[in-house]
């Protein structure tokens, strides 16, 4: 009996020679990185420990001293003794905390198919024949005995897979009984079908956790993975839109991905009515006023809608945004009371090293004889610079207002969103 492992551009394979026909290999696990693993050799002329790393151009942290490789190599073997240690004690030990799982946590499944002398290691995503599902061999053993699979081991990120190959019924008693062991990458069978959704999913949970946290690069990074193990996922998509609006600083993921909402929306009920969340989701506050984004989003162009209308958008929120210690917070919450005008609320926050204060006041607004719009504060608040009067004038291009006081004195530039006081992100 020999082990042939099939040449193949998608995995990067284990290669097994004849001359071990007589070994009896025993895969003992990944180191803790996941950038190696140890199994053990046993034949005739005793036991081996052998090193095997899953990048072969690149020798990774933690690879034991006294083990050399070259380049494009894979496996090394460790010497008799690392140091005072036993070769099999050394890697035991180095051992703990690395983690192996006996299912794959994407659904992929192991089968030893055989026939003509040869039997056929495959892996599988999804029920054969169904649409989506992919078939993928991973190693060849040519012999005349019936094998069987006697263990399949998943490193825990699901990535890479041991197989332990041996034969069905070997002779009673025997304890030595050839094994051969093939470690394989099957990242790429994580792209797409039933595992790359469940990649996605799984990567779309750590992002939503890390956004709720505030941490926007963290999460953008985690959504990627998910897009990446599966484009076609809707919610992956938004929130990964959400994330870089919310960052402030760029825009190319967030508008690729509304894009892609945008254009799968016409065959996909999950990216329509995503798409239809972002135009009131406040994570996309900062870029309401993008001629671009609103389109994307189906909204009107500013230059097409009426003050009060534009004033009442989405939450009837605005903001002028302040700085730490220096000057507070300003937002404006509007309510309609008729075509005339209405009433509105100033929230007025401020916040220097650590401490937060909140004051409110009152407002009403309404068209003024000469056709513009007044807003009027009730009565002042103690210790805020806010007019008692002002004309309330839009920019023609963008979701932004200004106050203009009867002197000339501008107060402004306010924009749509609630207020962002938070010392740690100013």
């Amino acid at each position: 009996m020999r082990l042939t492992v099939v040449a193949c551009a998608l995995f990067a394979l284990a290669t097994l020679s004849s001359s071990a026909r007589a070994d009896r290999q025993v895969f003992l696990g990944w180191h803790a990185s996941g950038a190696f693993s140890y199994q053990t050799v046993q034949s005739a002329s005793g036991t081996v420990v052998r090193v095997c790393r899953e990048d072969v151009n690149d020798v990774p942290a933690g690879w034991p001293e006294g083990v050399s490789i070259g380049p494009g190599s894979a496996c090394g073997e460790l010497p008799a003794q690392v140091g005072a240690v036993a070769a099999l004690e050394y890697a035991k030990r180095d051992l703990k905390g690395g983690k192996a799982e006996k299912k794959s946590p994407f659904g992929l499944e192991v089968k030893l198919e055989g026939g003509e002398g040869k039997s056929v290691v495959v892996v599988l995503d999804g029920p054969a024949g169904k649409e989506g599902s992919k078939r993928e061999q991973v190693a060849e053993v040519a012999s005349g005995d019936a094998l069987k699979i006697a263990e399949a081991l998943w490193r825990v990120d699901g990535k890479e897979l041991a197989v332990s190959v041996e034969q069905d019924k070997p002779a009673k008693g025997d304890k030595s009984a050839p094994r051969w062991v093939v470690v394989v990458d099957v990242s790429k069978l994580l792209v797409g079908g039933p595992a790359g959704r469940k990649v996605a999913e799984r990567a779309h949970a750590a992002g939503q956790a890390l956004y709720k946290k505030r941490d926007w690069s963290g999460a953008g990074k985690k959504l990627e993975e998910a897009i990446n193990a599966d484009p076609s996922f809707a919610p992956a998509r938004f929130l990964r839109a959400a994330a870089e609006a919310q960052g402030g600083v760029g825009r190319s993921a967030m508008i690729e991905n509304l894009s892609w909402l945008k254009e799968q929306g016409e065959k996909d009920a999950s990216a329509k009515k995503l798409l239809a969340t972002a135009k009131s989701d406040s994570a996309f506050d900062a870029w309401i006023g993008e001629p671009e984004v609103r389109e994307l989003l189906g909204l009107p162009k500013v230059s097409t809608m009426d003050l009060p209308t534009r004033l009442l958008e989405r939450k009837a929120t605005w903001t002028l945004q302040g700085a730490t210690c220096t000057r507070p917070w300003l937002t404006l919450v509007f309510k309609a009371a008729g075509k005339a005008g209405g009433t509105a609320t100033l929230a007025v926050a401020e916040s220097c090293k650590g401490k937060k204060a909140q004051k409110a006041g009152q407002l009403t607004w309404k068209q003024a004889a000469a056709g513009t719009w007044e807003l009027e504060l009730k009565k002042p608040v103690d210790g805020v610079a806010f007019p008692a009067k002002a004309t309330i004038v839009l920019d023609e291009s963008y979701q932004q207002i200004k106050l203009v006081a009867p002197d000339g004195a501008e107060l402004g530039t306010f924009e749509p969103g609630a207020a962002r006081v938070d010392d740690s992100t100013l």
